[in-house]
């Protein structure tokens, strides 16, 4: 075999094992957030719910769905879900009948506490092994 290709059998292996590495990081994610019922959509609704209780109060609707990058439908029936899980609240908005308002629950301040815990040690984890694969790159 030539030497160029061995180096793009090489390449092949690093972008396979690069590949590999992200679906279980993705798959170790997704396992994070199953005991809350949640998915990558409902967290980042979620956050944001949060994002806005902690500046400038309850959420509208429709900030929400631009916030998330979502259309108005789909940010209502992630909204739906989370409400049934008492991890957020509607409310009307004392300004603008036409508007409705979201604010996290306890219950959900909870539950977004636990995720952001249990990531961030994941997220340590991952810097350590990552710092070891750039400061021993050989294995050795």
């Amino acid at each position: 075999m030539s030497s160029r290709g061995a180096a793009d059998d090489q390449a092949l292996a690093v972008a396979d094992l690069l590949g590999q590495a992200g679906r279980r990081l993705r798959r170790a994610a997704q396992a994070q957030l199953e005991p809350y019922g949640m998915t990558w959509g409902k967290l980042r609704v979620l956050r944001h719910v949060a994002e806005a209780a902690a500046t400038s109060g309850p959420i509208r609707m429709s900030e929400l769905a631009r916030a998330a990058d979502m259309v108005p439908r789909s940010a209502t029936t992630v909204v739906d879900e989370l409400e049934v899980a008492g991890l957020v609240r509607r409310r009307p908005d004392r300004t603008d009948r036409r508007a409705v308002l979201v604010e996290l629950t306890p219950t959900g301040a909870r539950a977004l506490a636990d995720l952001r815990a249990a990531r961030a040690v994941a997220a340590r984890q991952l810097r350590r092994l990552l710092e070891r694969v750039v400061t021993d790159p050989e294995g050795s």
